[in-house]
């Protein structure tokens, strides 16, 4: 009787053993940390009831160290009427508190010549071609470049359509890679602000 109650307990132990010795694993569409969940290792999303916020950190890892933070964005109206966004809709909050508008053209384009590649190195864009592929994609432009120079300093976005730009912040203070951050959205036409917490891996 003791065999037997022995064998299972060993096999447990072992598959115990096995789960912790490969560490925490991470998966796509997985909550961690109190995080947003992921679609994939370096985006995340925001599905509520009225619209849908996915962002892209590849961009902000590889110019963690420059003098500012790019985010890749996707939004969708869905459960309103729509919405009217500008760059000061955004807001970039630290792990400490600090918040961070965003940037504006003037500033990028005197003190930051990436804008172009940095549309290069975004990864969701294929993601929400997919995801949104019933809605109307509305064009979007806060961070002009030199592939597109036309500024559009404000987005009206109606219901079952939806945005792709980037946006963005200065450097923060306690740096980028490894940090955890929540992007703050808000319009006269929202009820209460939107808001997605991510992690730059």
């Amino acid at each position: 009787m003791t065999r037997r109650l022995c064998i299972p307990i060993l096999l447990a132990s072992l598959l115990l053993f096995s789960a912790c010795a490969t560490g925490p694993r991470y998966a796509p569409g997985e909550a961690t940390e109190a995080l947003n969940p992921t679609i994939t290792a370096g985006s995340y999303i925001e599905d509520g009831q009225l619209l849908t916020l996915i962002i892209g950190t590849r961009a902000a890892k590889q110019r963690a160290k420059d003098e500012y933070m790019p985010l890749e964005f996707a939004l969708a109206i869905k459960g309103i009427k729509g919405i009217t966004l500008t760059r000061e809709s955004f807001t970039l909050v630290d792990e400490a508190g600090k918040r961070y508008p965003a940037v504006g053209p003037q500033e990028l384009q005197a003190n930051y010549h990436n804008i172009d590649l940095d549309r290069r190195l975004g990864d969701i864009l294929p993601i929400s071609n997919t995801r949104f592929i019933s809605y109307n994609r509305i064009p979007s432009n806060f961070s002009p470049g030199f592939d597109d120079s036309v500024d559009r300093p404000r987005l009206n976005l109606p219901r079952y359509n939806w945005a792709y730009d980037f946006i963005y912040f200065p450097r923060p203070t306690e740096g980028v890679r490894g940090h955890r951050f929540e992007l703050h959205v808000t319009a006269p036409e929202l009820p209460h602000e939107i808001l997605i917490k991510f992690k730059v891996r």
